[in-house]
């Protein structure tokens, strides 16, 4: 193995091991809003870790990484998610993928600071939504709703589709 792959496939080590060693804080201070931009590193490693990991995996770490999650993302001013069923269809199949779609939204948000755009945050929610499901397709039960999406986002149409059906 060659010096640049070692080091490869070291770093993609370190990046699962950080991943799994997400530790969620205990009690987080959640009243101003420099407390809510204090837990924005906590968040993406959140959300880094629950896109990593398995549906049926940690299943108590995952409750309380989604409970850490939802009350962050109902107080802060980072972003503004409208959460729409003519988008959501999978919400009664598949609901939880309803955590991993705001996830999307909220890494998206957090990195390019455009946490109110209706359209974009949707399109990366459901992206979030269509890479989750798909990487872990054999632990999760199919879902008509998200393969259309499959679909749809293998097509290009993705992005029109939301446009058209996205409240502004």
């Amino acid at each position: 193995m060659n010096r640049l792959s070692l080091i490869i496939v070291f770093a993609l080590a370190a990046t699962t091991t950080f991943a799994q060693d997400f530790e969620v804080p205990q009690n987080p201070t959640l009243r101003t809003n420099e407390d809510y931009v204090a837990q924005e590193p906590n968040i993406l490693a959140a959300i880094d870790w629950l896109m990593k990991t398995p549906p049926g995996d940690q299943k108590d770490k995952r409750q309380d990484v989604d409970a850490f999650l939802l009350k962050w993302m109902t107080g802060t001013k980072a972003i503004s998610m409208g959460i729409d069923s003519k988008i959501l269809t999978f919400m009664e199949s598949s609901p939880d993928l309803l955590t991993i779609f705001m996830a999307g939204w909220t890494k998206y948000a957090l990195e390019t600071k455009e946490g109110d755009n209706q359209v974009t945050g949707n399109i990366h929610g459901l992206g979030a939504v269509i890479d989750y499901y798909i990487k872990f397709k054999q632990s999760t039960a199919k879902d008509k709703h998200v393969e259309k999406y499959v679909k749809m986002k293998a097509d290009g149409t993705l992005s029109k589709f939301i446009e058209k059906n996205v409240r502004h």
